[in-house]
Order: structure tokens, then sequence, then C-alpha cells
């Protein structure tokens, strides 16, 4: 009788640690396969307020991917061009921008500062490296590549969080790209309200430059020899600089201003 009695307290035991040990995993399980995306930034009003400048904020929305099919297919198309061991693929984040359909994903390396950047329009990718190189009194080198190593554009970012010194190249895969979302743009039937905005008078079209090397130089003419405050950059992060050129792809003769 009395070994049937420390018997049960043993079963009892391990059933427990069983059991908690079995809910325990099930609920990392569930943690670390979670499908929705997480909402990290939101402003909304920005929707019906866009700035006609490049380099004020237009990123409206931020949100952190989840273990989901967007994150695979993403992750597919960027493993066709990069080593992704390089990249911590479990902090991808995807951005919105109220003056553009390109969605912008951006994938921090494991030991650099770097990002891969990521423009999707429609069923097109065009694959990036954001380069931050420090430099002296307190400056930021930004460059952004194509996986190829070709400049896109940069430029040059101090600790007041202004940038200045623009530099751009005409790069093949980008207006490669940008072309893609031009034509695909003008079979689209609708647009995002926010993008259709009207020309006023005597306001160049930058857009309407014949691709997105004209456009980009176009936009930061007026910018050239000054520097100008990126006022979002300390809410948005480093991410911020690599958004500044969206606003011209799909550039083209006849697209929307």
């Amino acid at each position: 009788m009395k070994k049937q009695m420390i018997a049960i307290p043993i079963i009892l035991g391990i059933v427990s640690l069983a059991v908690f040990y079995g809910c325990s995993e099930k609920t990392d399980n569930e943690i670390a396969m979670k499908a929705q995306n997480t909402l990290l930034f939101e402003d909304l009003s920005m929707l019906e307020n866009v700035s006609s400048s490049p380099l004020d904020n237009h990123i409206y929305r931020i949100e952190l991917l989840g273990q989901n099919e967007e994150l695979e297919t993403l992750i597919d198309e960027i493993g066709q061009q990069l080593n992704l061991d390089e990249l911590n693929i479990y902090g991808v984040k995807r951005y919105e921008m109220n003056n553009t359909d390109v969605l912008m994903y951006s994938i921090p390396y494991n030991r650099t500062e770097n990002r891969v950047i990521v423009y999707k329009y429609d069923q097109h990718y065009q694959v990036n490296i954001a380069e931050y190189t420090p430099k002296k009194d307190g400056i930021t080198q930004f460059r952004l590549k194509t996986t190829d190593g070709m400049l896109f554009y940069g430029m040059d970012i101090n600790s007041d969080h202004e940038v200045g010194d623009f530099v751009q190249s005409r790069n093949e895969q980008m207006n490669t790209f940008n072309n893609n979302v031009y034509e695909t743009s003008r079979r689209m039937s609708e647009m995002q309200e926010s993008v259709k905005k009207e020309k006023q008078p005597g306001d160049p079209c930058c857009r309407q430059m014949d691709d997105w090397s004209g456009c980009f130089k176009c936009t930061t003419e007026f910018f050239v020899g000054k520097w100008y405050g990126l006022v979002a950059y300390a809410v948005i992060g480093p991410e911020f600089a690599a958004a500044i050129g969206i606003s011209c792809i799909g550039a083209g003769p006849d697209t929307f201003c």
C-alpha cells in the first residue's frame, strides 16, 4: 500500500511536467510561426496630405512581416541574388508610401548596419543594397546600389539628419525595373487616389522625364549645393534614405505627375 501511495505522486508529477512542457512548446511555436504582420508605425493623415518634396516623409505605414506567404515569396526572390545566411530574415519590414504604389522592404544584415532594400510593384521586384559608411565629422555616406555593385543613387547625412551632396548614376537594372513599372502602371485600370495629383500650372513634372535617372536629377536639382533636414529620419530610421528615390519609379513621358 505504501508503494502505491509513493508511485501515485510520481506518476502525477510526470504527467504534470508533460502537460507543462507540451503547453510551453505549443506557445513558443505559435509565437515563432505567427502569420500576421505587426504594425510598427502608421499615420493615415498623410494620405490626405501628400507633399510634393521627395525629401519629406511619404511613409505612412511600417509593418514587421510575420511568417507568411509574403515573407516566403520575398525571401525566395532575394535568395536568387544574395546569400541569405548573411541576413536577418526575421526582421523584414514593409514600407507603404502615399506618393506611389511601389512597396519597399528592408532586410537587415546580421553583422553590419547595411540593409537589403527591395522595391516591389505588382509582380516586379528590384533588389538593392543600402550601404551606410561613417565618415569624418559625424557624416554618414549613404549609397544605394543594385546587386551588380552599380550605383543607383546616394547622399551624405550629417548628425542632425540633414542630407546633401546628392549623387546618382545611370543604372541599367534600375532603368529596366522603372520601365516595367511604367508599362504595367499604364495597363492598370485603377490607381490609388493618393497618387493621382493634378499638375499645377508652371510646376515641372519630373515624373514625365524619359526615365528614373532624369526624374531623380530633376527632383533633387533644387537641393543641390545645400543641406536639407529630414524631419522624419529619427522616426523612420536609416531606411528613410532608401525611400527618397521611390517617387521617380515609373517615370515616363505620359505618366501621372
